[in-house]
Order: C-alpha cells, then sequence, then structure tokens
C-alpha cells in the first residue's frame, strides 16, 4: 500500500497519467491541467474505497472485466453464467 491505495493501481493509474500529461504537453499545456484535475479525484476514490476493505477495488476490477466478457451471454438469454471451464463448439 502506497498513500493508502494498492501498488499495482497506484502504479497503472499513476503511469497512465504522467504518459498522457506529458504526451499532451506537446498539443496544449491546458490538456495537461484537465489530466492532472481528473486524477486527483479518481486517486482519492481509490484511496476511500480501500480505506474499508483493502480487496475491494480488486473485487470491483473484477466485476467489471467480468460484466465485459459475459456481454455475448446477457444478449443471448438476458443473464450472466460464469463456470470454472472454458466450454468448447462441438
Amino acid at each position: 500500500m502506497f498513500l493508502g491505495v494498492p501498488m499495482v493501481p497506484f502504479i497503472l493509474l499513476t503511469g497512465f497519467a504522467v504518459l498522457v500529461a506529458m504526451l499532451a504537453l506537446f498539443v496544449n499545456a491546458l490538456i495537461t491541467i484537465v489530466v492532472i484535475a481528473l486524477y486527483l479525484p479518481v486517486f482519492v476514490w481509490m484511496r476511500m474505497v480501500t480505506k474499508q476493505d483493502d480487496q475491494r477495488l480488486g473485487q470491483l476490477l473484477l466485476r467489471l472485466r467480468l460484466r465485459a466478457r459475459m456481454s455475448g451471454a446477457r444478449r443471448y438469454w438476458g443473464a450472466l453464467t460464469l463456470t470454472p471451464i472454458k466450454l468448447k463448439k462441438r
């Protein structure tokens, strides 16, 4: 944990913000200010989420990942189904 946020999400968020801010300096300095202004609320949100439970952020990201992956099944029969095995077409 670093400043109340798990290391991996902190490094990913900070690295992405720094990369976008540096590239935006070539275009317009105002974009850099916007990136920093968006970075701070996301960082505070991550800190608030992990204040109660340090695994909650991982659970939220896993939920988003599973929802994105199961969109085809949801369209087909309107429900999400998770199985521990991969089903193959025969």
